[in-house]
């Protein structure tokens, strides 16, 4: 028996091991078929040079499993983003044998940029500690609450004072790098990529299944999101609860959870078309 035996660590670039990957994740990691069947189509679109997991191997049985998605290029390095999704460590790998596996992981992977939309707290803080920094993203809710007074309004101011205030005017920060995704035959054209997108989430709701509508409204342009269309969009989803996240760069706002981790300090946000997040559809504005 020897130390490599009770940790060797890999990364993933063979396809057919996706499926083995996939079923260690989902006997203990809880998410929906549908969300694993995603995950693999989109894994399985992956170029062949990129890897599509990484993983920690105990005597042979995997004990750490994280998915890789592939996001694109970013334009002006050229540099391959790759998006860190629902991963997986078994108890007594946790703790030290997590951070361990993260410091491989980030320096196995020290020539791209990464990203993470969706981290837990104890998730986040292992990653910033290895150089990951916040998104220059806010996030506000509205909608029902658990919490007393059982419903959150500042989404929705958010929403009335963007259509006073936004406008169609060109953001006047002129030190924002707002990154898109360069893929060859993308089904989102060019002139789509700075867009407002909706997504919608399942939840349940004091046991009472509902669903969460989501905006991104990642955006050169500060833009006048139409209060109505929205309103609208919660009562066709069946979505009592709404997020919205988007650009703000003095962080007048709660920060969103979404981090990256770049050589280009100067990066504020990459956006999340082509990574963890649902199928996001663009939003006529």
């Amino acid at each position: 028996m020897t130390k490599k035996d009770a940790n060797h660590f890999e990364l993933i670039y063979d396809k057919s091991k996706i499926d083995e990957i996939i079923d260690f994740l989902s006997a203990n990691h809880k998410a929906t078929l549908q969300h694993y069947n995603r995950l693999s189509l989109q894994l399985k679109l992956s170029p062949e040079n990129i890897p599509v997991a990484a993983i920690n191997r105990s005597f042979g049985k995997i004990s750490i499993a994280l998915l890789l998605i592939y996001q694109g290029k970013e334009p002006n390095s050229k540099k391959d983003i790759l998006n860190l999704t629902t991963w997986y460590a078994v108890p007594e790998k946790r703790g030290i044998g997590v951070f361990s596996f993260v410091k491989k992981l980030t320096g196995s992977l020290s020539n791209f940029i990464l990203t993470d939309y969706t981290p837990n707290p104890a998730a986040k803080r292992i990653f910033k500690s290895v150089g990951f920094a916040n998104m220059k993203i806010s996030i506000v809710k509205g909608g029902l609450s658990k919490k007393f007074p059982f419903f959150l309004a500042e989404a929705f101011k958010w929403l009335a004072a963007s259509n006073k205030t936004l406008k169609t005017k060109k953001m006047s920060h002129q030190s924002i790098r707002l990154l898109n995704i360069d893929i060859e035959n993308s089904i989102i054209s060019e002139n789509k990529k700075d867009s407002t997108f909706f997504s919608i989430h399942p939840k349940r709701f004091i046991g009472i299944p509902v669903n969460i509508l989501n905006i991104y409204h990642m955006s050169n342009y500060k833009l006048s999101i139409n209060f109505i269309k929205i309103i609208k969009l919660m009562f066709k989803h069946k979505a009592p609860m709404l997020l919205i996240y988007f650009i703000d760069l003095q962080s007048k706002y709660h920060e969103a959870e979404w981090i990256v981790l770049s050589d280009d300090k100067k990066i504020e946000y990459i956006s999340p078309i082509f990574s963890e997040l649902e199928a996001l559809h663009l939003l006529d504005i």
